[in-house]
């Protein structure tokens, strides 16, 4: 732990004792910490709190990463992170209900075109089609199959072609499923659908991490590389 916070300090430029107190601030969150947990969080803690308290760990993590390596970027990833933590109010006061992002309209009839596209040909693998779309899994669908399941994140375009944005959750079972993991894009949602199916799209997509303003982490593909493996 010592190790980390010298570590952290260096990279940031700030003593290591300094890193250790902002990490004591925490504390209260903890109730195994032995800290200052009997002491309320300063008021820029709990605007970290409060703009962070529904990211998982791997999109807080994604976070911290990316100030580490770049401490000295001033990229608008960082100021709108920055310009975040240090509004008066965040979360709940400005409508913030959960980590989950509401599907629009393209997104739920690309949906169901693949629930009856999958009804009628079996793919990406046949199997049990599971509907997961309202548990936050990262993905819209499971294929429960001997051997082992497969999972499906359904993207709906509007046009034949256009860029695709993934919540940090959907990426990370990308990252983590790897081939049994499969991206169906439908395009041309409003006209005559399209139907592609990506298998593992991690490696084979370029995605660019963003950091919004509602602090979700998401990885934007653009137009360009999807229509590497449109038909």
């Amino acid at each position: 732990m010592n190790e980390a916070h010298a570590e952290i300090g260096r990279l940031l430029d700030v003593n290591p004792n300094t890193v250790k107190n902002m990490r004591d601030g925490f504390d209260p969150l903890h109730g195994f910490r032995l800290g200052w947990y009997q002491l309320p969080p300063a008021p820029s803690r709990r605007r970290v709190i409060e703009a962070m308290r529904d990211l998982d760990e791997f999109q807080i993590r994604t976070i911290v990463l990316k100030i580490l390596r770049s401490p000295n970027t001033k990229s608008d990833d960082i100021h709108n992170l920055l310009d975040i933590v240090n509004e008066k109010q965040i979360g709940a006061e400005d409508g913030v209900k959960g980590t989950f992002i509401v599907r629009g309209p393209t997104g739920k009839k690309a949906e169901e075109y693949f629930i009856s596209h999958y009804a009628e040909h079996g793919l990406p693998v046949l199997g049990i089609l599971i509907d997961t779309r309202e548990f936050g899994t990262g993905y819209d669908f499971r294929i429960k199959i001997e051997g082992g399941d497969h999972y499906v994140e359904v993207k709906g375009l509007a046009d034949i072609s256009g860029g695709l944005l993934f919540t940090g959750k959907e990426w990370e079972m990308a990252i983590l499923h790897r081939q049994r993991f499969h991206l169906v894009v439908v395009s041309n949602i409003d006209a005559q659908p399209l139907i592609n199916i990506i298998t593992d799209p991690y490696p084979k997509l370029e995605a660019k991490e963003q950091i919004r303003k509602s602090i979700q982490v998401n990885f934007s593909v653009s137009a360009k590389e999807v229509s590497k493996y449109m038909i």
